[in-house]
């Protein structure tokens, strides 16, 4: 397979690499051209526009910032009208169910297939082909892509029909927001009755208190950079609010948990940076 890759920021990045390194035939196209710097000797092929790219390949990756740029890609920048029929497109970018519906049944209409394929897991996961794929849409697709998959992740899951994959990330990323956001409070009650942090996160992280965002999220906030992390998790918690029904009085209760923890993180992370200092 000729595997085409849009998006290689942090995570996209850390999966181009492993795409290559797995053998596969890889071509990159990037609005910013530094970063394809990463990629400099590696023997990737690189396009100039993404229609370029869409003529070399059978399988494209997105994994762009959201949908506004997953539409430009795929319907704006041409990659629906390069890529030939029996190609398949790849949604990594984290949207609301209904970008994807609405993306698959377009493209379908021109002999392309989709799978909205969420991630769960950051770069360093990726390297370590340690991600998690949430996958929605055919499972003979689905198979047909499955070594892309197994470049860089642990764990590929089949959730259903196009837009399974993206209901299930978006629930998991807003549990993850309200686990960071409940972590981090209980670390400065903690700290405030005089407990050690690092002590108490140590023991926490190895009791029933443990979870992800505990274990390996928080002591990272510093590195992943708040500003670009809260944006993101706004953004998240939107396309959650679309996919859920306003009657719907637990994911309302969830979605107003979430939009908490975004209005705070800011203020329940002045304290890191504190201990930084």
């Amino acid at each position: 397979m000729r595997v085409g890759f849009v998006g290689v920021g942090d995570l996209g990045g850390a999966m181009a690499t492993m795409i290559a390194r797995a053998g596969f035939d890889l071509t990159l196209c990037a609005r910013r051209p530094e970063s394809l710097s990463q990629f400099d000797g590696s023997g990737v092929h690189v396009a100039s526009t993404i229609r370029e790219l869409g003529d070399q390949i059978d399988v494209a990756c997105l994994c762009v910032f959201d949908a506004a740029d997953v539409t430009d890609v795929l319907f704006e920048q041409g990659l629906a009208r390069s890529l030939r029929p029996g190609s398949t497109v790849l949604i990594h970018t984290t949207v609301a169910p209904s970008v994807c519906i609405d993306a698959a049944a377009a493209l379908a209409e021109r002999g392309i297939d989709t799978l909205d394929a969420p991630i769960g897991g950051g770069a360093h996961h990726a390297l370590e082909r340690r991600l998690t794929v949430m996958a929605g849409g055919s499972g003979s697709v689905l198979n047909r892509v499955r070594p892309i998959f197994d470049a860089y992740a642990r764990q590929v899951h089949h959730l259903g029909g196009i837009g399974a994959g993206q209901r299930t990330k978006l629930v998991n990323n807003i549990t993850h927001l309200i686990n960071i956001h409940q972590g981090l409070r209980a670390l400065s009650t903690l700290e405030t009755v005089g407990v050690d942090r690092d002590k108490a996160r140590a023991v926490l992280i190895a009791s029933s208190g443990q979870s992800f965002a505990m274990t390996e999220t928080i002591p990272r906030l510093l590195e992943i950079g708040l500003p670009h992390f809260i944006r993101m998790m706004r953004k998240e918690v939107t396309s959650f609010r679309t996919m859920i029904h306003p009657d719907d009085r637990a994911s309302a209760s969830l979605a107003a948990a979430a939009e908490d923890a975004v209005h705070h993180l800011r203020e329940l992370v002045a304290y890191l940076e504190c201990g930084e200092t």
